[in-house]
């Protein structure tokens, strides 16, 4: 009986050892993801810093080139282009008669 007790605590000290050492290593694991995300944001800051400071703190000229550089406007325009792909628009152009009165003025709209 003895005996016994002693396997089935070695054997629950064995368990917990092992759920302990799984439980370290993750949490190393998210230490270390948590500094690498760190240190991403950090680079990122200083770069957006950098850049800033060479377009004289012109944000507006930072987000075009932030665009331009991510290919964001290209893709606009590819999604553009595919909108309005197929489309047959009817267009009618209706001009003014240059040598006649004005459009208002037949009508007594307008004083010419």
């Amino acid at each position: 009986m003895q005996k016994q007790a002693e396997a089935v605590k070695a054997s629950a000290d064995a368990a917990f050892y092992t759920r302990q050492q799984g439980a370290d290593a993750e949490l190393y694991g998210k230490k270390k993801e948590a500094e690498g995300i760190s240190a991403l944001a950090q680079a990122q800051g200083y770069h957006l810093i950098t850049l800033l400071k060479a377009l004289d703190g012109n944000y507006a000229a930072l987000r075009d080139y932030m665009m331009i550089n991510s290919g964001t406007f290209q893709e606009m325009a590819k999604i553009n282009a595919d909108a309005v792909q197929g489309l047959q628009p009817k267009i009618s152009i209706w001009s003014q008669d240059l040598v006649g009165p004005p459009w208002g003025v037949e009508m007594g709209l307008v004083d010419p």
